[in-house]
């Protein structure tokens, strides 16, 4: 007579390899049912949950696991489809952290296709680490996604075309023609094999140990290796960008680049000490009525890397 278990094992249900977006979210085990999509002007949104449901009823309730993800539409109106991007992710349900930044994300959007059957198709891999020791919680993910379309409305571009080849970095700047002819590039170690890069853009030449009172800067934006270690390479990504200005006395202000109003591409990455990163970007405001406060920039640039900076967990 065979055993209990061996009973189990021959009667039991075979184990789901259906290909979809798998992971651990901390200490849950995470894997997608159902993925839904909101197509907006500017961006699309996409839910993916760890449950059966249609577009109906896709409020979240008690226990349910959730991962979402915006992609704006870009300069070409098209959500970046058939790049690698690096977008956060927004987490619900897991315990825990809220959201994984987009340095420790890698999306692909294959299609989005709207009308009859209309869906997006794409990918995702995350990795990220709460703390540096190894005990520390993690969360993974990866695989691919088919969200259907809830809603849609007609898409155009979150930011216009603009000239990436200017060298250096230039534009206006509440009103004044200004170039960042410096660019400084920290290292940082966040979950994938190499070390996050962390971009800061100067109006005046300063190095890595003379940035003290050097605004306007162009900060906010850190690239992750991504899943194969290349930094996302010759991939245009969106980017929020943050300005850092100053009226002309002490005071100072952050100001943020439109939502879906920022990029990047990561050309080549020299990691080491004194190394470079070379690549271009661009970032803008579209809707801010304060001409003090308007930035319009673009072009080329040539990073140094100034070394690594510690993480505050």
């Amino acid at each position: 007579m065979a055993s209990s278990g061996s009973a189990a094992a021959s009667s039991g249900a075979a184990p789901d390899t259906t290909p979809r977006v798998r992971g651990m979210l901390g200490a849950r085990a995470f894997a997608a049912r159902t993925a839904v999509a909101d197509v907006y002007p500017k961006w699309v949104t996409i839910t993916i949950y760890d449950r059966d449901l249609t577009c109906a009823g896709t409020a979240l309730q008690a226990g349910d696991m959730a991962v979402q993800l915006t992609v704006p539409s870009g300069p070409d109106g098209d959500f970046f489809v058939s790049r690698e991007v690096a977008v956060p992710l927004q987490i619900t349900g897991a315990g825990g952290v809220s959201a994984i930044p987009a340095s420790s994300v890698s999306v692909r959007i294959d299609e989005v296709r709207i009308g009859h059957g209309s869906v997006v198709r794409g990918s995702l891999e995350a990795q990220f680490a709460t703390a540096g020791d190894e005990a520390a919680p993690r969360y993974t993910l990866a695989g691919p996604f088919e969200a259907m379309v809830c809603s849609a409305q007609p898409t155009v571009a979150s930011m216009p075309s603009v000239d990436r080849s200017r060298a250096p970095v230039q534009g206006r700047v509440a009103g004044k023609m200004t170039t960042f002819p410096t660019v400084l590039v920290y290292l940082r170690d966040d979950g994938w094999s190499k070390p996050t890069l962390l971009l800061k853009a100067y109006t005046r030449a300063v190095d890595c140990h003379s940035v003290e009172r050097a605004t306007p800067f162009l900060t906010g934006v850190e690239v992750g290796a991504g899943p194969r270690g290349d930094y996302h390479a010759r991939s245009l990504m969106p980017a929020a960008w943050v300005l850092q200005m100053s009226d002309g006395h002490s005071a100072e202000r952050s100001v943020h680049a439109d939502d879906g109003a920022g990029i990047i591409q990561i050309d080549s990455v020299d990691p080491r000490v004194g190394g470079e990163v070379r690549g271009s970007l661009a970032a803008m405001t579209i809707e801010e009525t304060d001409p003090a406060l308007a930035f319009e920039l673009s072009g080329t640039f040539v990073g140094k890397v100034c070394g690594r900076e510690q993480r505050a967990w």
